[in-house]
């Protein structure tokens, strides 16, 4: 018997359009405008807006973006004061899709500004906001003039809830496929920052031990990838939802990072029923409101309307699974050459220690001077440089910029540096020989990067500096 695919589009629009219980993207639209609030205060409270953009003499900027500034003056603080604002705005659900689309464009940015300033919970947040944006997540507990005047549904359609699972999915889904990684496998990462944990391993003897650093870096891959499943499937969602909370809770202890653990708390409860929060305050259901609302026609879209809102989403989605795979394109070990590293969700996979010397050749006198990147570099953007290719290749063109228009005149930039890949013995991560401030951007393999040839050893290498001979006392800096 022949299919219509006309009742196929009306059978998938009906069931993205069935109604369900607005409580849950309520309650996940309140979290996030006060997690967002909290992260505004950290910016204000940890200098970062002041280190990041208004004392830099030099940004790293993405391939095509080199025109995207800081705003000048005291324009960045009044940036964060109203990102802060919004974010009030959008807990309160007050003037929710004009706070939502000024949180979208404000993140997405303060993302794209600084390339040593990239934090995945932000470029996390910031597609969540966009796609916020069509989500009518104010329906339901929210401030109104007036009083607490009740919307006219406190439903809305089920795809709304699932585009944002969706993209949480994704986050999750991808932290576990990349931990697909010899390095990580062996427990070498975890080891080494548990190493570092004096206080914790004098109350706990065992942490730091390999077998240990192994098993909980397997378990970090199994519930990245089953937790979303396990979430959504009702025999295992209890153990799921307690799993992932105490997960996070151990990454924030464990790292200090922000407020990415408290921010995937609150999305992780997405996958609950959606009438979950009123079943936690014992709240009668919205049965009324949902009956109501599927013979409203004003909570139903046109079959073709609808169709283009799955194109629009089909293509955001595409873009979301296939970003991640672009490190595919280069070659070479992706954690030595940060080719395709950021927006893949390539969280917390690596250590690396670096020594670097930067030096000034003069190609007609052959005469050499150190050049300090102090100066024109904080401490973030200098740690984070020295272990990064691309970033090292920027700054040594600014550089060569610079000594143009001085005295100098035309000077060739190289790089020496050394760096060590999860506890391996350090090797050049740069050709010395090549003058990286003529080097171009290139969207292939960069040359000049030297291949990882080092194995991972049996027992992390960990010296001080001072048993680092380079020809400049070396800066060892660890990647976060």
């Amino acid at each position: 018997m022949a299919t219509n695919p006309s009742s196929w589009r009306e059978r998938i629009v009906a069931a993205a359009e069935r109604p369900v219980d607005a409580a849950s993207l309520a309650v996940f639209r309140v979290g996030l405008g006060v997690i967002l609030l909290w992260e505004v205060w950290r910016y204000f409270h940890y200098g970062w807006i002041r280190d990041f953009y208004v004392e830099t003499k030099f940004n790293f900027t993405y391939p095509g973006l080199d025109w995207l500034k800081p705003l000048p003056g005291v324009g960045m603080y009044l940036l964060f004061l109203v990102l802060g604002a919004v974010a009030i705005c959008v807990s309160l659900g007050r003037f929710y899709k004009a706070a939502m689309s000024v949180l979208a464009i404000g993140l997405s940015y303060v993302l794209l500004l600084e390339q040593t300033a990239f934090l995945n919970h932000l470029y996390l947040v910031s597609l969540i906001c966009w796609l916020m944006i069509a989500v009518p997540a104010d329906r339901e507990w929210c401030w109104r003039r007036g009083g607490n005047k009740p919307y006219q549904s406190t439903t809305l359609p089920s795809w709304c809830l699932w585009m944002i699972r969706t993209q949480i999915a994704i986050a999750y889904v991808y932290g576990g496929i990349v931990k697909f990684n010899p390095d990580w496998l062996a427990g070498q990462p975890l080891q080494l920052w548990m190493l570092q944990m004096t206080e914790l391993r004098a109350w706990v003897p065992i942490y730091g031990e390999r077998w240990l650093a192994i098993g909980m870096s397997w378990a970090g891959l199994v519930i990245d990838l089953l937790v979303v499943p396990a979430l959504l499937w009702k025999p295992t969602r209890t153990a799921a939802l307690a799993i992932a909370v105490m997960f996070h809770v151990w990454n924030f202890t464990m790292f200090h990072i922000g407020i990415f653990p408290w921010f995937m708390i609150v999305a992780t409860t997405l996958f609950l029923p959606p009438d979950w929060p009123r079943r936690f305050v014992r709240q009668r259901g919205a049965a009324n409101q949902i009956a109501c609302a599927q013979s409203s026609t004003s909570e139903v879209l046109s079959t073709t309307r609808t169709s283009r809102v799955f194109m629009l989403l089909a293509v955001w989605f595409a873009v979301q699974l296939l970003i991640p795979w672009r490190h595919l394109l280069y070659e070479g070990n992706v954690d030595w050459t940060e080719e395709g590293t950021r927006f893949a969700w390539r969280m917390m996979l690596h250590d690396k220690w670096s020594a670097l010397q930067i030096t000034l050749v003069d190609p007609r006198t052959k005469k050499t001077r150190p050049f300090d990147p102090r100066a024109f570099l904080s401490q973030r953007q200098l740690d984070k440089m020295s272990y990064e290719p691309e970033l090292l290749r920027q700054f040594a063109q600014h550089v060569a910029s610079l000594a143009a228009q001085s005295e100098l005149g035309r000077q060739e930039v190289h790089v020496f540096v050394l760096t060590s890949l999860n506890g391996r013995e350090p090797q050049l991560l740069i050709d010395p020989t090549v003058d990286l401030g003529a080097e171009p951007f290139r969207w292939r393999r960069q040359p000049w990067i030297m291949p990882l040839t080092k194995p991972l050893p049996p027992q992390p290498w960990t010296p001080p500096v001072d048993k680092l001979k380079l020809p400049m006392p070396g800066k060892m800096t660890k990647s976060p």
